[in-house]
């Protein structure tokens, strides 16, 4: 309200040009449509790829004037020798279409945008003979068909791009696809389990697994029929045959595509990890067989010493003992 008034006011008054500012300055609230952007995913696609396109538009827009000047001239300057060779007489249209070279460029490409039809462009062309109508169908045909279908491709391909490059919403798409995914793994298990008990056994998996659409539906997830058998065997590490539904939901995203880095050095790094335990565990058990020996060792020399002791204490004579009794007992 205060702005409207300040307007009226300065329409009366030039003394308050600072009202038109405030009036401009209404439009920075457009910019608020940048906070609500990311909740609107189509919109942010749309803008970023045309502010994306804008170096392409630009080299388009090169090309074009590039070509539009070559053949401007080539028009041009015969429009004028046919005006000079005919003794000053004017052609109805040629002067005005090709009189001089930015009338020529305006026209081509007027032919080429849709702004007039080309049968229009072409015709003062008839009267200087059926070669400039030749060079003018060269003209168009290359600019209609070929350069303006690569430009359509290139402004695609910068445009798929610049929306794949965005971080937030490529996250976004990720999570679409994912959440679109397990929606379609539930909607398959659900048809799996009659029940609806939010389990799914080995049976009921085998007996899905036979059905040829079911193959289809796993082909259409990136996920074959046998991977998924053998995926339920293996979360089944209890071997009850029975998983729910959400484990074996996230086994199957996982599972989902080609084999990746982090996939392949995640299982070199456990292998090295168990092959670790084990050789731990086997020096563990060598440990316990070289104490078990030496004690076993140990016990049986204590077991001979006292045999041996026993033995010379029974020779009460030497004539008693052997001879290594005998000289033991001596030596003493």
């Amino acid at each position: 309200v205060v702005v409207e008034a300040l307007g009226r006011a300065g329409g009366r008054s030039s003394a308050l040009p600072s009202v038109r500012v405030i009036r401009m300055a209404r439009v920075v609230r457009i910019l608020r449509i940048a906070r609500v952007m990311r909740h609107f995913r189509s919109l942010r696609i749309l803008i970023y790829s045309v502010l994306n396109t804008l170096r392409s538009l630009l080299w388009t827009l090169l090309l074009l004037a590039l070509i539009l000047y070559v053949f401007g001239i080539v028009f041009t300057q015969a429009t004028t020798q046919h005006i000079l060779d005919s003794g000053g007489v004017i052609v109805r249209g040629l002067e005005e279409d090709y009189g001089s070279l930015g009338r020529s460029m305006f026209s081509l490409f007027k032919a080429i945008s849709g702004g007039v039809s080309w049968e229009e462009i072409v015709e003062p062309l008839s009267s200087m003979g059926g070669f400039w109508v030749g060079c003018f169908l060269v003209y168009f045909s290359f600019t209609y068909f070929a350069v303006l279908n690569v430009v359509t491709g290139v402004f695609c391909q910068t445009a798929i791009e610049s929306a794949n490059l965005d971080q937030e919403m490529a996250t976004q798409a990720q999570l679409a696809s994912k959440q679109e995914y397990i929606k379609r793994f539930h909607k398959l298990f659900q048809r799996l389990n009659a029940n609806h008990t939010g389990l799914i056994t080995l049976q009921e998996l085998q007996d899905g697994l036979q059905d040829e659409k079911m193959h289809a539906y796993f082909a259409s997830m990136d996920l074959s029929v046998d991977e998924a058998f053998h995926l339920f065997k293996l979360l089944d590490s209890h071997e009850e045959h029975v998983l729910d539904t959400e484990t074996f939901v996230t086994g199957c995203l996982r599972l989902r595509g080609h084999a990746k880095s982090i996939d392949i050095a995640t299982m070199m790094y456990e292998n090295r990890w168990n092959l670790q335990k084990c050789l731990g565990a086997l020096r563990s058990l060598e440990d316990m067989v070289r104490a078990g020996r030496s004690s076993h060792k140990t016990s049986s020399t204590r077991k001979n010493n006292g045999a041996s002791k026993s033995s010379r204490s029974t020779c009460l004579r030497p004539m008693d003992c052997d001879d290594s009794d005998r000289e033991d007992s001596l030596s003493i």
